[in-house]
């Protein structure tokens, strides 16, 4: 893959910030992972068949 020399700063602009976008991708997708579980779990715990 040859780049130009315009297009290399892009480049490694893009692989320099890689690491920080996927940990905040990371990060929100254990995050949103998190609050579908603790939910699921409040409507597992909140059933009234679990009461009886």
């Amino acid at each position: 893959m040859t780049l130009s020399f315009y297009q290399y700063p892009v480049f490694l602009f893009l692989c320099q910030n890689f690491l920080v976008i996927s940990m905040i991708l990371r990060v929100k997708l254990v995050h949103a992972l998190e609050l579908i579980i603790v939910s699921m779990g409040r409507s597992l715990f909140n059933l009234p068949d679990l009461k009886k």
